[in-house]
């Protein structure tokens, strides 16, 4: 599998690869659902499907708005810079190579785009946005933290350097996590390691964590995967305390994978009554654990 998966509705998990998006049924372990389909990404919520995929040399975006009433209503974007994106429960936030952020959104009536900031910093190249109580933070690929405020703002405005070490993997981009810490990955042959910032009386923490492959966040805990097969849980509150993980588990303990599929590619969790699911997916599979509460 090259691609990612996600939990929706309580009900499916959606699974992107490189050729296709498939929902399976949880409950079932069946596909009910399967679209062949290429993309980039391919996400949804309670309000939106997003699609966005590569086409003719440029980047393209569907968005469908679910409508109780009348079904879907889509909105078609073409030949888009697209520089990064985050995806919220009922709107879009785009950030386009030129600098500029955009917020997509239904408003019951049309589709809605407005500009919201722009970034106009030459120190690198926005990699990264995270969302944290109306503040819209973007990280570039060395460190340098930006933030807006989406209801306010006009210009993203420095707030710190992590100075992300050149070691790092170019192959996973910071992960946000709390407020706005990050987690890198650095080489399996590298230290862990916890840097703080203190601004204005604000901690900004960096973990480095080696051999690091995916990261994800589900309530107030971060999950940690590794190439090695482990999965690592830690409450937010206390990794930025540079706290032990609360919990650890290795892939090998559940099954018995090849030495060649053991690197975690995608984390998610599913809530039921009884227990939590997690859904854990490698390049060729994806694993199901109970874990009880």
């Amino acid at each position: 599998m090259d691609g990612t998966l996600k939990t929706y509705n309580k009900e499916n998990i959606i699974v992107r690869t490189s050729t296709s998006v498939e929902y399976f049924s949880i409950v079932r372990h069946v596909c009910i659902r399967a679209l062949s389909k290429t993309c980039i990404h391919y996400e949804a919520t309670e309000y939106l499907v997003v699609i966005i995929y590569y086409e003719d040399d440029v980047n393209k975006i569907i968005l469908h708005r679910k409508n109780v009433n009348s079904g879907f209503k889509t909105l078609y974007l073409n030949n888009l810079a697209i520089n990064c994106f985050l995806v919220e429960e009922q709107y879009l936030l785009v950030l386009l190579d030129d600098g500029s952020l955009w917020y997509i959104s239904w408003n019951e009536i049309n589709w809605e785009s407005k500009l919201i900031a722009i970034y106009y910093e030459n120190r690198g190249t926005i990699v990264t946005l995270h969302l944290h109580q109306d503040w819209i933070y973007g990280i570039c690929q060395w460190g340098s933290l930006y933030s807006v405020n989406m209801n306010g703002g006009l210009n993203f405005e420095k707030v710190c350097d992590f100075n992300i070490p050149d070691y790092a993997s170019q192959n996973m981009d910071p992960f946000f996590f709390d407020k706005c810490s990050i987690v890198v990955s650095v080489p399996s042959n590298m230290e862990v390691k916890y840097t703080v910032l203190m601004i204005n009386d604000t901690k900004y923490i960096m973990l480095e964590r080696p051999g690091l492959t995916c990261a994800t966040t589900h309530g107030e805990m971060l999950l940690l995967g590794y190439k090695n097969g482990k999965v690592e849980f830690y409450e937010q509150k206390s990794i930025i305390r540079n706290y032990p993980p609360n919990a650890t588990l290795y892939l090998t303990n559940f099954v018995t994978p090849s030495h060649d599929d053991l690197a975690i590619i995608g984390l998610d969790v599913y809530e039921s009554n009884a227990s939590h699911h997690l859904f854990i997916a490698t390049r060729h599979k994806i694993y199901e654990i109970l874990l009880s509460h």
